[in-house]
């Protein structure tokens, strides 16, 4: 979450519930298209924000918000 804090809120919104992108919560989205989405980017949003050791359970924890 200190990841997310420091690298997603200003987009995603403090909730992660979506702003200028989309909501991260309850996502549709299966761990693999997260990890994808992280590691290369997506739209506005460019790859490279989460460090690649830890693109794996960021997304656990993306699959976590309700």
């Amino acid at each position: 979450e200190a990841v997310a804090q420091a690298q997603c809120i200003s987009c995603h919104g403090s909730s992660y519930e979506g702003g200028v992108g989309p909501s991260l919560v309850a996502t549709e989205l299966d761990q693999a298209g997260i990890e994808e989405i992280i590691a290369n980017g997506k739209g506005a949003m460019p790859g490279g924000l989460v460090e690649e050791e830890n693109i794996p359970a960021m997304a656990e924890w993306i699959l976590t918000l309700e």
